[in-house]
């Protein structure tokens, strides 16, 4: 399998020389959450419900896709929900997330901007009816209060390697999770049961109270990328070479999905999380004796190229355990009169 760039490998040396740089991020990490929870620095209340969905480590556990689930839910319960998000590497008030939430719901409200309350506001101005709001990657933005704290924890890594950044992948100490209305472990399909119950138990262990949530990235089908070429069944790949481009943050969760549905994985064509593709970059994608998949946040920017050639795995966020709990706390922070489904 080839890959054009590979993702980061440590030797035990580097990690040993990397100690020091995590200890102080941890350090300043658990200074800036003391500083919260001691009331020294306060949280804006926005003027709608909030709903934060976030991670403890750097990208790659769903919060997208869990975004959109959310967002189901809240539509099928009549309420009008809006999003917040950062736009972490766009332009233009765009990035890989916003164009997967906008390809998959054309008309729901995003507001983009590194100061989210400020994002709120303009966004509420401009769609007063909105009912209720979503915090994407919110759970180290503490500046702005929310209603609810969903913690998404990757079941192939729940805590980052054990170290904060540089040393590991963690963006704040494990500790963290204690401040968790729920945590959802995702992709609960690609791990040992062991693993996930060790997950739970070092959770229990770090003071987490909340309900277990366990979610899967449930594969739908393959889409063209050119539309009129419409959608093949996931059964057309099995047995078949398939060759994978993508720019996402767990590339290995990508093959794993592909080789759980019979596909034989012969070359990943690897790129940074967020990386803007540019035509040097792309292969040849034409159909043959294999084909060339991606994912639904690599489309957009593969449309924006002028590519029509390839299949988009399109995947639906489904939790398998804790729907109940869940749904029951969402219930309660947008007052919906409509049970989900």
């Amino acid at each position: 399998m080839s890959e054009a760039v590979a993702g980061p490998v440590r030797s035990p040396w580097a990690r040993a020389a990397l100690a020091p740089l995590s200890a102080v991020y941890a350090g300043v990490a658990r200074a800036h959450a003391a500083a919260f929870d001691l009331g020294w620095l306060r949280a804006e209340k926005l003027p709608r419900p909030t709903i934060s969905v976030g991670n403890l480590t750097v990208g790659g556990t769903g919060k997208t896709p869990c975004t959109l689930w959310i967002a189901g839910r809240a539509r099928a319960a009549g309420v009008r929900l809006g999003i917040l998000t950062r736009g972490y590497g766009g332009r233009g008030g765009d990035n890989d997330e916003i164009a997967m939430v906008r390809a998959r719901d054309a008309a729901v409200a995003i507001g983009v901007g590194a100061d989210r309350a400020a994002s709120a506001r303009a966004l509420l101005s401009s769609h007063p009816e909105i009912d209720a709001l979503v915090l994407d990657d919110g759970f180290q933005h503490r500046r702005v209060a929310r209603d609810l704290d969903l913690l998404l924890i990757d079941a192939a890594d729940p805590f980052g390697g054990g170290a904060c950044l540089p040393r590991g992948w963690l963006r704040e100490p494990a500790s963290a999770a204690r401040r968790a209305g729920a945590v959802v472990i995702t992709r609960v399909d690609q791990a040992e049961r062991a693993d996930v119950d060790r997950a739970w138990s070092r959770l229990q262990a770090l003071g987490y109270r909340g309900p277990r949530v366990e979610a899967v990235h449930r594969p739908e089908s393959l889409e063209a990328i050119d539309p009129r070429r419409g959608t093949m069944p996931l059964e057309s790949v099995r047995g078949r070479s398939v060759r994978l481009l993508s720019a996402i943050a767990r590339p290995r969760s990508f093959e794993r999905t592909m080789e759980s549905l019979g596909a034989r994985v012969i070359e990943h064509s690897i790129f940074p999380d967020h990386h803007r593709y540019a035509p040097a970059d792309l292969p040849d994608l034409r159909d043959g004796p294999s084909i060339c998949c991606f994912t639904e946040k690599d489309a957009p920017k593969l449309r924006r190229l002028g590519v029509v050639d390839g299949w988009i795995l399109r995947v639906n966020f489904e939790v398998e355990r804790g729907a109940d709990d869940l749904t029951r706390m969402l219930k309660g922070v947008w007052g919906a009169t409509e049970t989900p489904r």
